[in-house]
């Protein structure tokens, strides 16, 4: 593979990541979609996974727009079904030919509705080398390593909390605001918790969650001594 090949490959792999940035607050239901696509799902299949994640989600977008968006991202894209790619080739036939398609009428006189076989959503190139790539534990090691190491004990206190059970909002403020390490400058349980949710270690179900990628970032934590 050359250089222009990897280049392109990176900026790929970074435009699917630019997708999470583009619709904040809405990693873990395109987290799901994109594993989902790791097998080829049909847009109804989709929709039944999203909406058990997108129920408690605070999120403004429909399941539809979020597959929009990772499509525009050159994350998943749509394969037409055999019958689908028939049922437009006869449409532009018709078009081109100045042809009124006649509908079809049954014995009792209803029109006949064909819908052809739906196509699949799959995942891309991009999309795979994506999640090849880890990009939930990339996101906590650059968290906890580069961006936030000093606030790797507050991030660890948090994980204790949400391992004993969920935890509501006032719950997660007090356990940061009594952290000597959040009063100057002062920090507030919002931001932690929202970073531990693009990092996949926690969820909001109407109340704050720890989850299993959580327990074991909480495990690394206290192997680590970070504390």
């Amino acid at each position: 593979m050359d250089n222009v090949d990897v280049s392109e490959r990176l900026h790929s792999v970074a435009r699917v990541a630019d997708a999470f940035e583009a619709v904040p607050g809405n990693q873990r239901v395109l987290m799901a979609v994109l594993q989902a696509c790791r097998e080829p799902q049909t847009s109804e299949e989709l929709d039944a996974i999203m909406a058990p994640v997108l129920e408690n989600n605070r999120s403004v977008h429909s399941a539809v727009e979020l597959r929009k968006v990772l499509e525009d991202h050159g994350a998943i894209r749509y394969v037409k079904s055999d019958e689908e790619e028939l049922a437009e080739a006869k449409m532009r036939d018709a078009e081109e030919n100045g042809e009124v398609e006649v509908p079809e009428i049954d014995d009792e006189g209803f029109y006949v509705v064909s819908t052809p076989a739906p196509g699949t959503w799959q995942l891309t190139e991009a999309g795979q080398a994506y999640l090849d790539g880890d990009p939930v534990g990339a996101y906590a090691r650059d968290l906890l390593e580069t961006r936030e190491p000093q606030y790797a004990p507050v991030y660890r206190e948090l994980l204790e909390l949400l391992s004993e059970g969920p935890a509501t909002k006032q719950e997660v403020d007090k356990v940061v605001e009594s952290n000597p390490l959040t009063a100057e400058p002062r920090m507030y349980g919002g931001h932690f918790v929202g970073e531990l949710e693009k990092a996949g270690a926690a969820e909001w179900d109407g109340a704050w969650a720890i989850t299993e990628y959580g327990r074991t970032l909480l495990g690394e934590l206290a192997a680590t001594g970070r504390e």
